[in-house]
């Protein structure tokens, strides 16, 4: 079976969390021990398991683990990843001394390999066994930054290593496999360090070896933002990418094969550790929402979770994925097949299968986040890389107008503005509003009043409307850089006017950021639609 085969039979999205480090916390024992312990491995991978019912199970590793059993000495930390004290292989001559490990003998393989065949035994769930990817376990031997100066002043030795530790992953991966392990899995941190061609030369080429051996379900996670190699990471085979928090999904999913699954990428840190339940729920719902039109997506944390991320962190992040609605594979095709007719500019189209939606039972804010707004996101997104133009942009825009005209009326039916009351307008200088439309119908659909200003709306107006109206909120569009300084003078126009305490301030377009936002004196920031609707919520809640 292979991983996309196991998405589209579930019947829902599957998720599941990296790494079994809180698993730990909750049994009461360090890491160091579990480190040591098949069975403190299986029972803290199956106290996650039990208790979250995450739909794969991934006992607790580390990137060391294969270097140790060559012979390097490492630090445990109680509460941390252990820690290599040495570097030793420098060159031909140490690595001619090195020993492959027997995956059944030396070091803490065995111990790998026995909680593998322990989980196997308590759950039906696919398990997954790891690897360290081949270019981070060359830097684990010779150093992280020598590994990376060897690819340019010794490629030859470089190679041969990667040799050796690609037959070494071999042996252990079929020991992890004949244990019982259902997924291969490999982490291949540094090979981000590499540019496309470097990845594929000392990285890449080595991962597709190792995968080709095994015609099991596999998964490639690298850390950082990886979107530049992605051609390369693809060429290695791998079933699965799971992808960084730095990395935007919803974005790279339009470049990814319908037969390859993306995975992630909810921050393991700031989400998920530094967050509340609140805040997990908000990130997790937003992930959902940019990619509830994908079928090739399982949900899960952008890398290993912390030992210290507690409990109802965790129960959020499954419970909001567990109660998101789920698109059948049909409404998903239809979804894509909008997309691509939006991308293409193509009106008639867009209007045929928003209606075939809204026809077959689909919702319009469905419609609306799976089909048109992915689309126009990813349109934007050509068009600064300059592989959209501004005629192709226009007719792109036309088709999206036409979309949000069938959905309008289904999208707004029987909201009253119960949530609050916005003012939104593009600002002075601007005459785009494509996005503040977008805004302004995503509020209305989440039940709120918009009172919409339309376009070059000047800094006076906006006071005349918070007088007239009394919102809660004023949201300020702007998709030019000059255009941006009008905000400011709005803000400070609602300040000397007396207004500015009487209501918040949110501000959005292409070249606003969060650190604009805060030196003019806005209170929120919000990057496109759907964080301006979650943005909105928590302001008025405020």
């Amino acid at each position: 079976m292979r991983l996309i085969d196991l998405v589209n039979g579930a019947g829902r999205r599957l998720v599941f969390f990296i790494g079994s480090f809180p698993g730990a916390a909750l049994q009461g024992v360090t890491l160091k021990e579990v480190y040591f312990s098949a069975s403190l491995q299986a029972e803290t991978a199956c106290c996650l398991a039990e208790r979250f019912q995450p739909d794969f199970i991934r006992p607790v590793t580390d990137l060391v683990v294969e270097a140790e059993a060559m012979g390097l000495q490492a630090r445990y930390p109680d509460y941390g990843a252990p820690v290599l004290a040495e570097h030793p292989v420098t060159g031909p001559e140490a690595l001619d001394r090195l020993k492959l490990p027997s995956p059944h003998r030396d070091g803490r393989l065995p111990i790998n390999i026995e909680a593998i065949r322990l989980i196997k035994q308590r759950t039906d769930k696919p398990v997954i066994g790891s690897l360290t990817g081949p270019f981070t376990l060359a830097g684990a031997l010779c150093g992280p930054a020598d590994v990376a100066m060897k690819a340019i002043t010794a490629p030859q030795f470089l190679h041969s290593l990667l040799a050796f530790c690609t037959q070494a992953l071999k042996g252990y991966g079929e020991a992890l496999l004949a244990a019982g392990a259902d997924v291969l899995w490999i982490s291949e941190p540094l090979g981000s360090l590499l540019s496309p061609a470097q990845f594929w030369q000392f990285s890449g080429r080595y991962i597709q070896e190792i995968l080709a051996a095994f015609p099991v379900m596999n998964m490639l996670h690298i850390c950082g933002d990886t979107s530049y190699m992605l051609k390369e990471m693809l060429a290695t085979g791998t079933q699965g990418l799971s992808l960084d928090t730095r990395v935007n999904l919803a974005i790279l999913v339009a470049q990814v094969p319908d037969d390859v699954v993306l995975i992630g990428n909810i921050d393991p840190v700031g989400v998920m550790l530094a967050g509340t339940p609140r805040q997990v729920v908000k990130a997790t719902t937003n992930l959902l929402v940019d990619m509830q039109p994908y079928k090739n997506f399982i949900m899960s944390t952008g890398c290993s979770l912390p030992f210290e991320v507690t409990a109802e962190n965790i129960s959020a992040f499954i419970t909001t994925v567990r109660g998101f609605p789920y698109l059948f594979p049909s409404q998903a095709d239809l979804l894509g097949s909008l997309r691509q007719a939006l991308l293409s500019g193509d009106s008639e189209q867009v209007i045929t299968l928003a209606k075939e939606g809204l026809e077959g039972g689909m919702d319009a804010l469905t419609i609306l986040q799976g089909g048109l707004i992915p689309a126009i996101n990813l349109a934007g997104e050509f068009y600064q890389q300059q592989k959209l133009f501004i005629p192709e942009l226009l007719l792109i825009s036309q088709a999206m107008y036409a979309g949000l005209e069938v959905i309008r009326p289904e999208l707004v039916q029987e909201q009253y503005g119960a949530r609050g009351k916005i003012v939104l307008g593009t600002v002075q200088g601007d005459f785009h509003d494509i996005g503040k439309n977008l805004v302004g119908l995503m509020l209305a659909a989440n039940d709120y009043q918009v009172i919409d200003l339309g376009k070059d709306v000047a800094p006076e107006g906006f006071a005349a409307a918070v007088r007239e109206y009394r919102p809660q909120v004023v949201g300020l569009s702007a998709l030019t850089t000059t255009s941006m300084k009008s905000m400011e003078k709005i803000v400070q126009v609602l300040k000397d006017g007396g207004l500015k305490e009487a209501v918040k301030v949110i501000v959005g377009g292409a070249p606003v950021t969060s650190e604009f936002a805060q030196r003019i004196g806005a209170d929120a920031y919000a990057p496109d639609a759907a964080a301006a609707v979650a943005e909105v919520a928590n302001l008025i809640d405020l």
